[in-house]
């Protein structure tokens, strides 16, 4: 079984895959983090830089991922 370690990507290769992730999810290479919107596609809202969806529940998991890691100190406490 593969553990969180093996799965870690170098700086360079974490960057390029985030690249390529851009490309396909906004049409250029720039980091859209502040991205939000409404697609009219019946999966909710889009966001972030990897498309993470409101209306499919995953935008929800990494809200409260991000919540644990950090300690509860955000928006969200």
């Amino acid at each position: 079984m593969l553990s969180v370690s093996d799965a870690m990507l170098s700086g360079c290769a974490k960057s390029l895959a985030l690249q390529v992730t851009n490309v396909y999810e906004n049409g250029d290479t720039a980091f859209h983090y502040e991205y939000c919107e409404d697609l009219k596609d019946g999966r909710g809202f889009t966001a972030g830089i990897a498309g993470f969806c409101s209306g499919t529940g995953d935008a929800l998991e990494v809200v409260k991922l991000y919540h644990k890691l950090t300690g509860g100190k955000d928006d969200m406490s």
